[in-house]
């Protein structure tokens, strides 16, 4: 069994290898004068962003399940942090009503020209 350093070490070099690679691809690219095939490159260096790491990369046949579930995993937990969001401001929106209609405080904000003299 590979100890926690080893795991480290062999994930650092494999992020290393991918972004000298994407880094590899866009220089090689020129983005004003880039050929169709240069394109290609570039988008088979940007790929390899987003492959899995050892150990989820062990099957060729489960790789890009992996790698879509990861993505999907991904856009369903941005979908809930915006959902979160949504929440956070409509309870502050019911607890400012409830301030101002029931407690009759006054909730408003100071327009910042009104200070300046």
């Amino acid at each position: 069994m590979a100890s926690i350093e080893d795991e480290i070490s062999d994930f650092l070099d494999e992020a290393s290898r991918r972004f000298d690679g994407l880094w590899q691809g866009f220089s090689s690219a020129g983005f004003s004068t880039a050929s169709f095939s240069d394109l290609s490159d570039t988008a088979s260096e940007m790929t390899t962003l987003f492959e899995p790491v050892a150990p989820y990369n062990a099957s060729q046949l489960l790789t890009p399940l992996v790698s879509l579930a990861a993505g999907v995993s991904v856009l369903v937990l941005a979908g809930v942090s915006v959902a979160a969001l949504a929440a956070l401001l409509a309870s502050l929106l019911a607890v400012a009503f409830i301030l101002a209609e029931v407690f009759g405080y006054d909730v408003s904000l100071a327009n910042p020209g009104e200070f300046s003299s």
